[in-house]
């Protein structure tokens, strides 16, 4: 997840496409049920007040958060 992710108040919401359905088991159980799956979302709900008490609660339990790149510049990209 990405730094800057969260709603401001320690919530977070992962999206995920349809490709990633197998790595759930219990959804792959009930996959007949629903012929048409086009992805779907987690919502993460915590105590925490802020975006950064609920990530440093998330990362505690596992969850990676990765910084944002820099985009290379021009000076960068011809050495």
């Amino acid at each position: 997840m990405r730094m800057s992710s969260g709603d401001g108040n320690g919530n977070f919401t992962l999206g995920f496409d349809s490709s990633v359905i197998g790595l759930f088991p219990e959804m792959e159980m009930v996959y007949d049920m629903f012929p048409l799956i086009t992805g779907f979302s987690v919502n993460i709900n915590t105590t925490a007040v802020r975006n950064r008490d609920g990530r440093l609660l998330l990362s505690g339990l596992g969850l990676p958060f990765m910084h944002a790149r820099k985009p290379l510049t021009d000076e960068l990209a011809l050495d």
